[in-house]
C-alpha cells in the first residue's frame, strides 16, 4: 500500500474519531495542537487504525507515535 494512500486512511480516522477537520499532517499530536485530542481519542483513533489495517500495534510500537506520519511509518512497517 503507497504512503499516500495510507495517510489518506489514517487522516480520514481522526476526522471520524475527533469529528472535525481542523488539523493538518502536525510535528506532535496533543490536545494543545489539535481540538479534542486526549487519551480517550488516541485509544479509539489507535483501535479503529488497528482494525481498518488489520494490524496490531506492539507497546514499543506506540511509544514511537508522535505525529500522524509516524502512525504511517508503524502502520507501513506492520503491512
Amino acid at each position: 500500500m503507497e504512503k499516500e494512500q495510507i495517510t489518506q486512511q489514517v487522516i480520514q480516522v481522526f476526522e471520524t474519531i475527533l469529528k472535525h477537520r481542523n488539523f493538518t499532517t502536525v510535528e506532535t499530536l496533543s490536545g494543545k495542537n489539535i481540538a479534542g485530542y486526549d487519551s480517550m481519542a488516541q485509544i479509539n483513533i489507535i483501535a479503529e487504525l488497528e482494525k481498518q489495517f488489520d494490524i496490531r500495534f506492539k507497546l514499543k510500537e506506540l511509544a514511537k507515535i508522535t505525529s500522524i506520519d509516524s502512525i504511517v511509518e508503524v502502520i507501513q512497517e506492520n503491512l
